[in-house]
């Protein structure tokens, strides 16, 4: 069943940024220090369009043939954690 307010084209509806952009004038957020975790490639070239670094959590959707490339790929949000936090790392002691 299609939902008619779903399929609208709006510029908050991933793969677009509008989320969070929006989201960086309301809170502050620097995008390019960010990072943008999620489960499918819209989550990542969402990320990429607004300046983030990007990490795909591996699951059974498929991604497969997409264009789109993250950053960094991880198997559980904890080894996504982990990534950022090694990156991080880099950054302070470098």
């Amino acid at each position: 069943m299609k939902i008619p307010a779903l399929l609208a084209n709006c510029n908050c509806r991933k793969p677009k940024p509008g989320m969070l952009l929006q989201a960086a004038r309301e809170h502050n957020i620097i995008l390019r220090l960010s990072w943008m975790i999620g489960d499918t490639w819209k989550d990542v070239e969402a990320g990429q369009v607004a300046g983030c670094r990007t990490i795909l959590i591996r699951n059974s959707i498929d991604n497969r043939g997409k264009r789109i490339r993250p950053d960094f790929e991880a198997e559980t949000l904890l080894e996504a954690a982990k990534i950022i936090q090694r990156e991080e790392g880099k950054l302070c002691n470098p």
